[in-house]
């Protein structure tokens, strides 16, 4: 989820009129419950003409590189190619939202769904990044809760709607989701702990500190690797601020670490303390990150 600008590569005036065309067409909604995976898998693989599957190959290429602005002139030349597939249209969306561009990434999914509406819980959540990022949270929420209505299975859903909740300061609804996607997913891997983590904050955040401690006892008896599960101990008091940062061995941990003890701090009402952790995420802190976010909002 990289929020960043670049300059986008000197690309045909026909690819550009081609975009500024179909990006004015309304969203059509026919539903489906495709898994979100599944569903990216699909769209890779849908379109026919060959030369604009070229083209998209070549922008999936520069996508995996980070080189957006690359991606985004191959998906507009897949676009003017074979404009009446749905994978074009997504992909050139995710461009623009790697590019920071928000409001086009949301004209060109929502085209997405004119050609294959079987994809309407992808495009939906799709679109709820792009709202989020543009403080549009209300109706990114609308996007976000649209995706699971469709899709109620799919744990990738909640935990997108649970982070946006964080960041609306929701608390209740927050944790909830939270144990949805537990519910769902179990507990697994990392991903489960970050999103069992969240869900201890909104329970404290909520004043529901009872229930957050027998929540993050039954999450402490599953035994995953040193990170993240050392917030774990950090949070039932096991080991110190220290020794939390000190098992954080690169930047995108440092600033989690960080975030997690300044939060902490803050819920204890120890503002003075907890400040120095937040604006030192504020300052170094990795903004695709939601812990970054979070911090942000205490902040504010």
């Amino acid at each position: 989820d990289r929020r960043y600008r670049t300059p986008m590569i000197m690309v045909d005036n026909s690819v550009i009129k081609t975009f500024r065309f179909t990006s004015v067409v309304s969203l059509a909604c026919v539903f489906a419950v495709l898994p979100v995976l599944a569903q990216k898998k699909t769209i890779s693989d849908e379109c026919h003409n060959s030369s604009a599957a070229q083209a998209m190959r070549d922008g999936r290429r520069f996508s995996e590189k980070g080189q957006h602005d690359r991606a985004l002139g191959s998906y507009m030349r897949a676009v003017q190619l074979d404009p009446n597939c749905a994978g074009n249209f997504h992909n050139l969306g995710n461009a623009f939202y790697e590019l920071g561009r928000h409001e086009d990434a949301i004209q060109a999914y929502r085209r997405t769904l004119l050609f294959n509406p079987r994809w309407a819980s992808l495009v939906h959540a799709s679109i709820g990044r792009s709202l989020s990022e543009l403080n549009r949270s209300d109706e990114a929420l609308d996007a976000y809760s649209e995706a699971i209505r469709l899709n109620p299975k799919d744990d990738i859903l909640l935990r997108y709607r649970q982070y946006l909740y964080l960041k609306m300061a929701r608390w209740d609804a927050a944790a909830a989701d939270g144990e949805a996607f537990l519910k769902l997913k179990g507990l697994k891997d990392d991903r489960s702990i970050y999103s069992a983590l969240f869900t201890y904050m909104a329970y404290r955040k909520s004043g529901q500190d009872a229930t957050a401690r027998a929540f993050l006892d039954e999450v402490a008896k599953s035994k995953f690797s040193d990170w993240p599960f050392a917030a774990v101990k950090y949070f039932r008091r096991e080991i110190n601020e220290q020794e939390l940062i000190a098992k954080a061995d690169n930047d995108v941990k440092l600033a989690e670490a960080r975030s997690y003890i300044g939060l902490d701090l803050l819920m204890m009402g120890k503002l003075a303390e907890a400040l120095p952790h937040l604006n030192w995420v504020k300052e170094n802190g990795k903004k695709t990150l939601i812990e970054y976010k979070l911090v942000i909002a205490e902040l504010e």
